[in-house]
Parts: structure tokens; C-alpha cells; sequence
């Protein structure tokens, strides 16, 4: 798996992480992120891609799966009844 893409699916547990944090704490969050609205995806894409460049692999490793355990142990936490409850 290349760099880029574990990057990428680093900065959208990222906005998960936020988007929960937000979320729970009863304010809005800003989806998919601050400055950015589903529309302009490309251009967040891009960004993402702009900001991970200098990551080498094995760093892009270590953060996905830190990034990976925090979701999953998100999920545990919650029913599946919580999980599809807005």
C-alpha cells in the first residue's frame, strides 16, 4: 500500500475523531472539514495529499494503525442501536 493512501485514510480518521469529539460534546462539526463542504472534496483531497508528502512509509504506517485502533475501539464502545442513531 502506498504512503499516499495510508495518509489519506489517516486524515479521514482524523475528521472522525473530530467530527465524534464535536459531536458528543453537542456542537455541530464542520463536515467533511473546517473550510470545506462535500462539494469541494477534490480540493480537500488535495490538500490531504499536500500535507503528507514528506511522510515516509514507515511513519504513515505507524500512524494509520494508531489511527485504525482508535476507531475500532470507538465502535466497541457503542451498540450498533448508538452507531446508526444521529
Amino acid at each position: 500500500m502506498s504512503r499516499d493512501v495510508l495518509m489519506h485514510l489517516y486524515e479521514w480518521h482524523s475528521m472522525l475523531e473530530r467530527w465524534y469529539r464535536e459531536g458528543m460534546d453537542g456542537d455541530e462539526p464542520s463536515m467533511p472539514a473546517p473550510g470545506y463542504k462535500w462539494r469541494d472534496i477534490g480540493a480537500l483531497n488535495q490538500k490531504i495529499w499536500d500535507d503528507y508528502q514528506e511522510v515516509p512509509l514507515n511513519k504513515a504506517i505507524k500512524k494509520v494503525t494508531k489511527s485504525h485502533r482508535w476507531v475500532m475501539n470507538l465502535i466497541d464502545r457503542h451498540s450498533t442501536e448508538e452507531i446508526m442513531t444521529k
